[in-house]
């Protein structure tokens, strides 16, 4: 991926985060906003800058799905620690911020490669109320 590519990413996040802020409390929204900049900060420094590279190898086809994994794990790690940090959220919630920082990711790539702007709208507007629904404590959320 490009550079292009992930200050794209980062701009729709912000654009998904604008859309979420009509919904979430300010200390939920402050939390979600932290952690989603982590997200695509860790996503733009991590760029493939290996493209001028010229070598035939077949090895490094097989490396580049191990970098994904580990990719994840930087996610994860980095998630983990700014959790134990903040101390925002319950245990039970930190696998659903994962999951929706995941879905997220997973939606602006759809994003990207598509060009249906209502389909693109509608696509935002549901990964905000799945951040919004996803990145409350159920304590919090109950009282």
């Amino acid at each position: 991926m490009s550079r292009i590519h992930m200050r794209t990413y980062f701009f729709l996040g912000l654009i998904i985060l604008n859309i979420g802020t009509v919904t979430t409390e300010i200390g939920v929204n402050l939390f979600v906003y932290l952690v989603i900049s982590l997200h695509f900060i860790c996503l733009s420094a991590y760029v493939d800058d290996d493209d001028d590279d010229d070598d035939d190898d077949d090895d490094d086809d097989d490396d580049d799905d191990d970098d994904d994994d580990s990719l994840g794990c930087i996610f994860s790690f980095c998630f983990t620690q700014m959790l134990n940090i903040f101390g925002v959220v319950c245990e039970e919630c930190f696998r659903d911020i994962v999951i929706a920082l995941n879905t997220l990711t997973t939606v602006l790539e759809m994003l990207l490669s598509s060009f249906n702007t209502a389909a693109a709208a509608a696509a935002a507007a549901a990964a905000a109320r799945m951040l919004d629904n996803e990145a409350r404590c159920h304590v919090c959320q109950n009282s």
